[in-house]
């Protein structure tokens, strides 16, 4: 089995035959036709490939190329005495993946947790502490409510949301 892929293929035509059910699968808008799948049969590949129905193929680690996909990264790139602080922007998409061109049900997952807000185009840093109901996390989770904000400031409350 193959995992974390990013296939070219020679036409639409070719999607069922990859058999995504129960899969993470986008495909990308424009033309050639680019899809990635979490994962896909080594057999069903093979075949594709032989039959010139897949025309190029890429493995990519998804947590660390997520901007090929359209997508924002962030990253915690430092604590501040085990409380939680806001996230880095460490890496961002040629062509930003806009909500919409999501299939309704992962529209449906992801939609709880909408920064109304916020445009991550433009936001190199982010606490979602700010934006929305949060459990912090750490050593000090367990005792207190303690945060630290964009700003660097430390709050001793989570706010009420």
């Amino acid at each position: 089995m193959l995992s974390s892929i990013v296939l070219v293929l020679s036409s639409e035509k070719v999607i069922p035959k990859l058999e995504m059910e129960f899969q993470l699968a986008f495909r990308f808008s424009g033309e050639p036709v680019v899809i990635y799948l979490s994962y896909c049969h080594i057999p069903t590949i093979e075949k594709l490939i032989e039959s010139r129905e897949i025309i190029g193929g890429k493995r990519v680690h998804l947590p660390f190329n997520s901007h090929l996909l359209g997508l924002f990264s962030y990253e915690q790139r430092h604590e501040l005495h085990g409380l939680p602080t806001p996230y880095t922007r460490n890496q961002q998409p040629e062509q930003p993946l806009k909500l919409e061109e999501l299939p309704e049900d992962i529209q449906d997952l992801i939609s709880w947790t909408w920064f109304e807000e916020l445009r991550f185009q433009d936001t190199e840093m982010i606490q979602p502490i700010e934006y929305t109901e949060c459990d912090t996390w750490g050593v000090l989770a367990e005792r207190d409510d303690r945060w630290v904000d964009t700003k660097g400031k430390i709050h001793e409350h989570l706010p009420d949301k």
